[in-house]
Parts: C-alpha cells; sequence; structure tokens
C-alpha cells in the first residue's frame, strides 16, 4: 500500500471532492480536524487565543497522522488539510513568518508525516468564491475570508513558502476548469 497522501490547498479548491475520487470506494477519506476534535471546532476558532488555536489544529494534525500511518497499511488514505494548512493559515491570520512557525512542531515533527507526498489544489479567485457562496450557511467564515484578497493571497505565499521549506514531493493542480476525473487520473498517477 502506498504511503497516505495529504491534500491541501486554499477553501473551495476542491480537495474533498479529488481526495474522495482518488480514494474511490477501498480508500479511507480523513478530514480534518478528526473526531474527536471536530464538536469544538468552531468554538476553538472562534474564541481561543491565536497559539491555542494553533496547538488545537497540530494535536489535530498529530492524531490525523497516527490515524492515516496506521491506515495505510491496508488501504488507501486519502488526508484533507493536514499541517500543512495549519501552518499556512496561522501565518497568514497572525502574519508570523512561516520558518517561526515551524519552530513550534520541534518535537512532533517526526511524527507528522512530513516527507508524504502532497496535493496542492489551486483555483482562481473568482471561482473559489462562486464555490465557497453554494456551500451551507456553517461556511460563513470561509466565504468572508475567501472575499479578502489580500488574505487569500497571504495564505497562498505561506503555503508556497512551507512547500518550499518542508517538502520535496508536491503535485500542485489548478481545478478553475478541470474536470475531476482529469485531474484524479492526475493524483492518482502522483501516488503510485
Amino acid at each position: 500500500m502506498p504511503a497516505p497522501l495529504f491534500f491541501e490547498g486554499v477553501d473551495g479548491a476542491g480537495k474533498s471532492t479529488l481526495a474522495a475520487a482518488a480514494v474511490g470506494g477501498s480508500g479511507l477519506l480523513l478530514e480534518s480536524p478528526p473526531e474527536p476534535f471536530r464538536p469544538v471546532r468552531h468554538q476553538v476558532a472562534a474564541q481561543a487565543a491565536p497559539y491555542a488555536r494553533l496547538y488545537y489544529f497540530l494535536a489535530a494534525n498529530l492524531h490525523t497522522a497516527t490515524v492515516a500511518s496506521c491506515e495505510a497499511r491496508s488501504r488507501p488514505v486519502a488526508v484533507v488539510r493536514h499541517v500543512w494548512s495549519t501552518v499556512a493559515y496561522f501565518s497568514a491570520q497572525q502574519g508570523v513568518p512561516v520558518e517561526d512557525v515551524l519552530r513550534v512542531l520541534g518535537p512532533i515533527s517526526g511524527d507528522l508525516l512530513l516527507e508524504s507526498k502532497v496535493v496542492y489544489l489551486t483555483v482562481s479567485p473568482s471561482e473559489q468564491l462562486e464555490r465557497l457562496r453554494s456551500r451551507d450557511s456553517e461556511n460563513a467564515l470561509q466565504r468572508s475570508l475567501a472575499e479578502q484578497r489580500n488574505f487569500q493571497e497571504q495564505v497562498r505565499n505561506a503555503f508556497s513558502r512551507v512547500f518550499h521549506l518542508l517538502c520535496s514531493d508536491v503535485l500542485v493542480l489548478d481545478t478553475t476548469d478541470a474536470p475531476v476525473p482529469q485531474l484524479a487520473a492526475a493524483v492518482r498517477a502522483h501516488w503510485a
């Protein structure tokens, strides 16, 4: 079995859709934050101090990495959002250099599966907004952040910096006008 594959990108890039298509019916799709972290996600995002939020998402990433590495022994595993998203979004939201955020990973970096293959999905800003507008009302925060072009550019720049510093095997796909089956084929080839 191949190692887990991680899907990263801005909100609305198509991570969940493409990850589900890539693993197919026999695989496992893990989304972040996983259970048991999910029930308090919105409270943490809205009320916790910045570094408390960072540690919450890092704890969720650590849990996901543990589950993914165990499950990948018997079936394909795709993970939607992992430590790369945690670092990129925190850096963009708080104006903290990516390098400073990465220092926080120190003692747990070996357990986060940082050497894994990553699929980084991009999408045009107009298509991103269209996709987020079609989602349910629970994603109001995602939509409001997507409408802030400066913030989205900061997120994209932070992702680029994170991948430059941490990853040697990143497949970048623009999902703006590409059909899911074509993208899924490219992902499966990268994963093999």
